[in-house]
């Protein structure tokens, strides 16, 4: 290679490195794309976060993952879902959905359970229109939804990058994406904005995405390490919407909250049945034939947590065995993916003394953290991946479990 062809791959080199394509670029086309990389201005020290509002996103977007990996079928439709007019499920009661139909519904705050897709019946159809925000989150953005700087619906992947990249969101330095950031791909060159195809948003865990693409699962959730060379840049969504203000965490949120693993409803070989709706996880039977345990954070996904002090609780709170800490009959159970012993301060009796609510904590260190009743406590020094279910012996009690019981899996951060 000539010097002067170095000269010129080293131009187009540094024109790619700051307009964030990696395609190539002709010499012929050096003067244009050189004037275009005024126009690209990054964020990349300017923007602040806000992890709990950021980590509601991603439960909504999780809440499709969840969805999906308990059964509900999704197929690619790239370009022709209901946000098009276009049928909201397939004649197999499948639904219909792209990579930006289901960022839009995340950024505007609408969970699955909430969703057009929550309509399983084939050949659905559903009217964009009628699509409401969900006001219920105060960073849900019901401007994409009809934008005056893009003219209309903020609808494709490509739309929505030039949506929160004009809003001066952007940023290309991967070292500092985080929960709830969205990531913008370019797959080919085309003629839509820097040529975006795709878009992603950063899990709970930062080496991994939720998106929609065209392969078996359709609504899946992607190792960063396996699928990043494509990486146009990222974008954080306003989710303060209170200006100079920054949050650490939330000691409110919970991170174990509705959708979970096992689905909407279930009844196990025991005879107990799960049902699942935002108030709780609703068990019954008439005589458990055996124990069961009810997953609600899969081990093939494990829930990601980052450093802190955590408190436990849910499990449905009675004065007798159930509570007793050195028994194994009833609770809510946090397993640590890794299958490290983990030290934790759990709330009960250690005596069949069940006459007034326990006052002891006693520290455990075993394979989980276990809550009786009355609430565990554990800390923990670097992030962890955890994952967790409901346990219920065949005789939590002296008999066989019968009856109904309401448990409200609560996780939260507390220090």
């Amino acid at each position: 290679m000539s010097k002067q062809e170095n000269f010129l791959s080293a131009i187009a080199s540094a024109i790619r490195g700051s307009s964030g394509t990696s395609d190539p670029i002709q010499a012929s086309q050096f003067a244009t794309k050189i004037q275009q990389l005024r126009r690209y201005r990054w964020a990349d020290s300017a923007l602040t976060y806000c992890e709990p509002r950021a980590l509601e996103a991603v439960d909504v977007a999780k809440s499709y993952w969840i969805a999906r990996a308990s059964g509900r079928g999704f197929v690619y439709s790239g370009g022709a879902t209901f946000l098009d007019g276009s049928p909201l499920n397939n004649s197999s009661g499948q639904g219909l959905i792209d990579c930006s139909t289901y960022i839009h519904l995340v950024m505007r705050g609408i969970p699955y359970h909430k969703s057009p897709y929550a309509n399983t019946g084939a050949n659905a159809t559903y009217n964009a229109s009628a699509l409401a925000t969900n006001t219920a989150y105060a960073w849900a953005d019901d401007h994409i939804r009809s934008s005056n700087t893009l003219g209309g619906m903020v609808r494709y992947a490509a739309d929505l990058a030039a949506y929160y990249w004009a809003a001066g969101r952007a940023f290309t330095d991967a070292s500092l994406r985080k929960p709830g950031d969205l990531i913008f791909h370019s797959t080919k060159q085309n003629s839509r904005f820097l040529s975006i195809s795709h878009v992603s948003i950063v899990s709970d865990n930062i080496d991994q995405y939720y998106n929609v693409t065209d392969v078996t699962n359709t609504v899946v959730r992607t190792n960063y390490a396996n699928r990043n060379a494509d990486i146009v840049f990222f974008a954080r969504p306003d989710y303060e919407r209170i200006p100079q203000q920054t949050y650490t965490f939330d000691p409110e949120y919970n991170y174990l909250a509705y959708p979970w693993i096992f689905g909407d409803s279930k009844t196990y070989a025991s005879g107990v049945t799960a049902t699942a709706s935002e108030a709780g996880v609703t068990t019954s039977c008439s005589g458990a034939t055996a124990a069961t345990t009810i997953p609600i954070v899969s081990s093939n996904y494990p829930l990601y947590l980052p450093a802190g002090t955590y408190h436990l609780s849910g499990t449905p709170a009675y004065r007798d065995r159930r509570a007793r800490v050195d028994y194994s009959y009833w609770g809510l159970r946090l397993y640590p993916a890794d299958g490290r012993t983990i030290t934790s301060q759990v709330k009960g009796y250690t005596s069949a003394s069940y006459g007034s609510a326990p006052t002891v904590t006693v520290t455990q260190s075993q394979a989980f953290v276990w809550d009786k009743g009355y609430g565990a406590t554990f800390s923990i020094d670097s992030p962890m991946s955890f994952y967790a279910n409901l346990y219920i012996s065949k005789t939590p009690t002296a008999s066989a479990y019968s009856g109904t019981d309401l448990w409200t899996p609560t996780l939260r951060r507390i220090a």
